[in-house]
């Protein structure tokens, strides 16, 4: 096993979950503006 193995899935890891975290987060936003324009996030 390479000593850089770890940190490095330990970095995509984080990487990824930050991304998540931004994908929710603009996702809550425009269900938001959704429901405060009337529509419905699931008619979609």
């Amino acid at each position: 096993m390479k000593i850089n193995t770890l940190p490095t899935i330990v970095r995509r890891i984080f990487v990824n979950q930050v991304k998540i975290a931004t994908v929710l987060k603009n996702a809550q936003a425009v269900n938001a503006v959704d429901v405060a324009l009337g529509f419905s996030p699931l008619a979609i």
